[in-house]
Protein backbone atom coordinates (compact mmCIF):
# COMPACT_ATOMS: atom_id res chain seq x y z
CA UNK A 1 0.00 0.00 0.00
CA UNK A 2 1.84 2.96 -1.30
CA UNK A 3 1.62 6.57 -0.47
CA UNK A 4 -0.37 7.50 -3.71
CA UNK A 5 -3.04 4.57 -3.09
CA UNK A 6 -3.59 6.20 0.83
CA UNK A 7 -3.71 9.91 -0.51
CA UNK A 8 -6.40 8.60 -2.84
CA UNK A 9 -8.40 6.40 -0.70
CA UNK A 10 -8.39 9.75 2.08
CA UNK A 11 -9.80 11.83 -0.91
CA UNK A 12 -12.17 9.57 -1.76
CA UNK A 13 -13.72 8.83 1.43
CA UNK A 14 -13.89 12.31 2.49
CA UNK A 15 -15.69 13.07 -0.95
CA UNK A 16 -18.38 9.94 0.24
CA UNK A 17 -18.20 10.99 3.59
CA UNK A 18 -19.37 14.82 3.06
CA UNK A 19 -21.76 13.99 -0.19
CA UNK A 20 -23.59 11.05 2.39
CA UNK A 21 -24.03 13.43 4.97
CA UNK A 22 -25.72 15.77 2.81
CA UNK A 23 -28.15 13.05 1.69
CA UNK A 24 -28.72 12.27 5.13
CA UNK A 25 -29.17 15.69 6.18
CA UNK A 26 -31.96 16.44 3.09
CA UNK A 27 -33.45 13.24 4.24
CA UNK A 28 -34.19 14.51 7.65
CA UNK A 29 -31.78 11.90 9.56
CA UNK A 30 -30.25 13.12 12.72
CA UNK A 31 -26.18 13.81 12.35
CA UNK A 32 -24.68 13.22 15.25
CA UNK A 33 -21.69 11.94 16.19
CA UNK A 34 -22.08 8.00 15.53
CA UNK A 35 -24.04 8.87 12.42
CA UNK A 36 -20.82 10.75 10.98
CA UNK A 37 -18.31 7.99 12.43
CA UNK A 38 -20.25 5.34 10.55
CA UNK A 39 -20.75 7.14 7.58
CA UNK A 40 -16.86 7.86 7.57
CA UNK A 41 -15.95 3.94 8.29
CA UNK A 42 -18.34 3.06 5.49
CA UNK A 43 -16.89 5.57 3.31
CA UNK A 44 -13.25 3.94 4.23
CA UNK A 45 -13.94 0.36 3.83
CA UNK A 46 -15.73 0.58 0.68
CA UNK A 47 -12.90 2.78 -0.94
CA UNK A 48 -10.12 0.49 0.16
CA UNK A 49 -11.54 -2.47 -1.47
CA UNK A 50 -13.02 -1.01 -4.54
CA UNK A 51 -9.91 1.18 -5.03
CA UNK A 52 -7.73 -2.14 -5.10
CA UNK A 53 -10.26 -3.55 -7.68
CA UNK A 54 -10.29 -0.46 -9.93
CA UNK A 55 -6.46 -0.18 -9.94
CA UNK A 56 -6.60 -3.97 -10.95
CA UNK A 57 -8.76 -3.97 -13.53
CA UNK A 58 -7.31 -2.93 -16.92
CA UNK A 59 -10.35 -1.25 -19.24
CA UNK A 60 -10.39 1.86 -20.88
CA UNK A 61 -11.64 4.56 -17.92
CA UNK A 62 -15.27 4.25 -19.37
CA UNK A 63 -15.41 1.05 -19.20
CA UNK A 64 -14.13 1.25 -16.27
CA UNK A 65 -16.50 3.07 -14.54
CA UNK A 66 -19.29 1.34 -15.78
CA UNK A 67 -17.86 -1.96 -14.54
CA UNK A 68 -17.60 -0.44 -10.79
CA UNK A 69 -21.05 1.42 -11.15
CA UNK A 70 -23.22 -1.61 -12.17
CA UNK A 71 -21.32 -3.73 -9.34
CA UNK A 72 -22.37 -0.61 -6.42
CA UNK A 73 -25.89 -0.17 -8.01
CA UNK A 74 -26.87 -3.92 -8.27
CA UNK A 75 -25.39 -4.41 -4.62
CA UNK A 76 -25.63 -1.70 -2.79
CA UNK A 77 -29.29 -0.65 -4.22
CA UNK A 78 -30.72 -2.27 -7.10
CA UNK A 79 -31.17 -5.87 -5.44
CA UNK A 80 -32.27 -4.45 -2.08
CA UNK A 81 -34.43 -2.69 -3.00
CA UNK A 82 -36.31 -5.53 -5.37
CA UNK A 83 -36.20 -7.84 -2.36
CA UNK A 84 -37.70 -5.17 -0.14
CA UNK A 85 -40.51 -5.03 -2.28
CA UNK A 86 -41.41 -8.38 -1.67
CA UNK A 87 -40.70 -8.27 1.73
CA UNK A 88 -42.48 -5.27 2.46
CA UNK A 89 -46.12 -3.54 2.49
CA UNK A 90 -47.06 -0.45 1.48
CA UNK A 91 -43.60 0.88 0.64
CA UNK A 92 -43.27 1.59 -3.21
CA UNK A 93 -42.75 4.67 -2.99
CA UNK A 94 -39.77 4.96 -0.89
CA UNK A 95 -38.54 1.80 -2.71
CA UNK A 96 -38.98 4.33 -5.90
CA UNK A 97 -37.00 6.86 -4.65
CA UNK A 98 -34.31 4.86 -3.05
CA UNK A 99 -33.61 3.38 -6.63
CA UNK A 100 -33.36 6.93 -7.54
CA UNK A 101 -31.01 8.07 -4.93
CA UNK A 102 -28.89 4.67 -5.28
CA UNK A 103 -28.45 5.65 -9.48
CA UNK A 104 -26.86 8.93 -8.99
CA UNK A 105 -24.69 8.31 -5.57
CA UNK A 106 -23.90 4.93 -6.88
CA UNK A 107 -22.58 6.74 -10.36
CA UNK A 108 -20.80 9.58 -8.35
CA UNK A 109 -18.88 6.78 -6.20
CA UNK A 110 -17.86 4.70 -9.73
CA UNK A 111 -16.67 7.86 -11.07
CA UNK A 112 -14.76 9.27 -8.36
CA UNK A 113 -12.90 5.61 -7.71
CA UNK A 114 -12.33 5.30 -11.04
CA UNK A 115 -10.80 8.64 -11.64
CA UNK A 116 -8.78 8.37 -8.96
CA UNK A 117 -7.37 4.88 -8.50
CA UNK A 118 -6.26 3.98 -12.57
CA UNK A 119 -5.11 0.67 -13.97
CA UNK A 120 -1.41 0.86 -15.82
CA UNK A 121 -3.26 -1.29 -19.19
CA UNK A 122 -6.74 -0.21 -21.07
CA UNK A 123 -6.97 -2.89 -23.40
CA UNK A 124 -8.95 -5.36 -21.49
CA UNK A 125 -11.61 -8.26 -22.56
CA UNK A 126 -13.83 -10.17 -20.95
CA UNK A 127 -15.31 -13.33 -21.44
CA UNK A 128 -18.87 -14.95 -20.43
CA UNK A 129 -18.77 -18.51 -19.75
CA UNK A 130 -22.81 -18.89 -19.65
CA UNK A 131 -22.61 -22.19 -18.24
CA UNK A 132 -20.47 -21.38 -14.86
CA UNK A 133 -22.64 -18.06 -14.75
CA UNK A 134 -25.64 -20.24 -15.05
CA UNK A 135 -24.03 -22.98 -12.14
CA UNK A 136 -23.25 -19.98 -9.77
CA UNK A 137 -25.93 -18.27 -10.26
CA UNK A 138 -28.30 -21.10 -9.54
CA UNK A 139 -26.36 -22.55 -6.36
CA UNK A 140 -27.38 -19.07 -4.71
CA UNK A 141 -30.75 -19.70 -4.02
CA UNK A 142 -30.13 -22.73 -2.15
CA UNK A 143 -27.24 -20.87 0.08
CA UNK A 144 -30.19 -18.06 0.73
CA UNK A 145 -32.34 -20.44 2.12
CA UNK A 146 -30.55 -22.38 4.37
CA UNK A 147 -29.24 -19.45 5.81
CA UNK A 148 -32.54 -17.78 5.81
CA UNK A 149 -34.58 -20.65 7.51
CA UNK A 150 -31.45 -20.65 10.21
CA UNK A 151 -31.85 -17.29 11.25
CA UNK A 152 -35.99 -16.74 10.87
CA UNK A 153 -36.62 -18.13 14.60
CA UNK A 154 -35.06 -15.04 15.43
CA UNK A 155 -36.40 -12.46 13.23
CA UNK A 156 -40.19 -13.64 12.30
CA UNK A 157 -40.96 -12.05 15.47
CA UNK A 158 -39.97 -8.46 13.48
CA UNK A 159 -41.86 -9.86 10.54
CA UNK A 160 -45.31 -11.20 12.01
CA UNK A 161 -45.77 -8.12 14.57
CA UNK A 162 -47.65 -5.13 12.48
CA UNK A 163 -47.21 -3.40 15.99
CA UNK A 164 -43.73 -2.52 15.36
CA UNK A 165 -44.73 -0.36 12.92
CA UNK A 166 -41.86 -1.57 9.74
CA UNK A 167 -44.09 -2.68 7.03
CA UNK A 168 -42.50 -5.96 6.51
CA UNK A 169 -43.94 -9.23 5.62
CA UNK A 170 -43.27 -12.77 4.85
CA UNK A 171 -43.84 -13.35 0.67
CA UNK A 172 -45.16 -16.24 -1.02
CA UNK A 173 -43.50 -19.09 -3.48
CA UNK A 174 -42.43 -15.52 -5.84
CA UNK A 175 -39.43 -15.42 -3.57
CA UNK A 176 -37.92 -18.29 -5.38
CA UNK A 177 -37.63 -16.96 -8.94
CA UNK A 178 -36.77 -12.90 -7.06
CA UNK A 179 -33.53 -14.78 -5.29
CA UNK A 180 -32.22 -17.03 -8.91
CA UNK A 181 -32.66 -13.27 -10.10
CA UNK A 182 -30.42 -11.25 -7.51
CA UNK A 183 -27.89 -14.73 -7.72
CA UNK A 184 -27.68 -13.78 -11.36
CA UNK A 185 -27.34 -10.40 -10.97
CA UNK A 186 -24.22 -10.55 -8.53
CA UNK A 187 -22.55 -12.70 -10.89
CA UNK A 188 -23.10 -10.33 -13.74
CA UNK A 189 -21.61 -7.47 -12.11
CA UNK A 190 -18.83 -9.64 -10.27
CA UNK A 191 -17.53 -11.08 -13.81
CA UNK A 192 -15.02 -7.90 -14.45
CA UNK A 193 -13.71 -7.91 -10.58
CA UNK A 194 -13.38 -12.20 -11.16
CA UNK A 195 -11.44 -11.54 -14.08
CA UNK A 196 -8.74 -10.10 -11.93
CA UNK A 197 -8.33 -13.29 -9.63
CA UNK A 198 -8.29 -15.38 -13.18
CA UNK A 199 -5.52 -13.39 -15.10
CA UNK A 200 -3.84 -12.60 -11.76
CA UNK A 201 -3.44 -16.33 -10.94
CA UNK A 202 -4.08 -15.35 -7.62
CA UNK A 203 -5.93 -17.88 -4.93
CA UNK A 204 -9.37 -19.14 -3.90
CA UNK A 205 -8.56 -17.86 -0.42
CA UNK A 206 -8.04 -14.16 -1.69
CA UNK A 207 -10.80 -14.53 -3.96
CA UNK A 208 -13.21 -15.38 -1.34
CA UNK A 209 -12.14 -12.22 1.13
CA UNK A 210 -12.42 -9.63 -1.91
CA UNK A 211 -15.63 -11.21 -3.33
CA UNK A 212 -17.46 -11.36 0.32
CA UNK A 213 -16.23 -7.48 1.19
CA UNK A 214 -17.21 -6.58 -2.43
CA UNK A 215 -20.72 -8.10 -1.68
CA UNK A 216 -21.21 -7.16 2.14
CA UNK A 217 -19.80 -3.53 2.63
CA UNK A 218 -21.45 -1.62 -0.12
CA UNK A 219 -25.09 -4.88 0.71
CA UNK A 220 -25.13 -4.59 4.33
CA UNK A 221 -22.68 -2.67 6.10
CA UNK A 222 -23.47 0.90 4.86
CA UNK A 223 -26.90 0.58 5.29
CA UNK A 224 -27.04 -1.67 8.58
CA UNK A 225 -24.28 -0.33 10.72
CA UNK A 226 -25.56 3.59 9.90
CA UNK A 227 -27.47 4.31 13.01
CA UNK A 228 -31.36 4.80 12.28
CA UNK A 229 -34.17 2.82 10.65
CA UNK A 230 -34.66 -0.94 11.91
CA UNK A 231 -34.00 -2.03 15.20
CA UNK A 232 -30.88 -3.03 16.29
CA UNK A 233 -31.51 -6.24 16.60
CA UNK A 234 -32.87 -7.06 13.71
CA UNK A 235 -29.79 -5.53 11.82
CA UNK A 236 -27.60 -7.75 14.26
CA UNK A 237 -29.74 -11.26 12.81
CA UNK A 238 -29.41 -10.23 9.42
CA UNK A 239 -26.10 -9.11 8.95
CA UNK A 240 -25.05 -12.70 10.16
CA UNK A 241 -27.53 -14.67 7.87
CA UNK A 242 -26.33 -12.24 4.74
CA UNK A 243 -22.67 -12.04 5.70
CA UNK A 244 -22.61 -15.86 5.76
CA UNK A 245 -24.86 -16.11 2.18
CA UNK A 246 -21.56 -13.93 0.54
CA UNK A 247 -18.70 -15.80 1.94
CA UNK A 248 -20.53 -19.22 1.07
CA UNK A 249 -21.59 -17.53 -2.27
CA UNK A 250 -17.95 -16.16 -2.53
CA UNK A 251 -16.60 -19.47 -2.13
CA UNK A 252 -19.01 -21.23 -4.84
CA UNK A 253 -18.11 -18.49 -7.31
CA UNK A 254 -14.26 -18.90 -6.76
CA UNK A 255 -14.86 -22.41 -6.59
CA UNK A 256 -16.79 -22.84 -10.53
CA UNK A 257 -14.46 -19.99 -11.83
CA UNK A 258 -11.38 -21.36 -10.85
CA UNK A 259 -11.58 -24.50 -10.91
CA UNK A 260 -9.39 -26.41 -13.74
Amino acid sequence: MNITFIQNVTIATIIYTVFNLFLGFFRGETILADYILMTLVSGLLLVVVYGWLSQRLEFPLRKKIFFLWAALFVIMTFSNMIEYYFFSVGQESVILSELGVGLVATLIYAIVIGFLFTSEGSGGTLTFPIKKITIASILYFPIYLTFGALIFPFVGPFYNDPSLGLNLTIPGLEIIPLQFLRGFLYVLVLIPFISIFTYENRSKKQMILVLTAMLFIPGVFISFFIPGGWPVALKFYHSIEILADYVFFSAVISWVFLRN
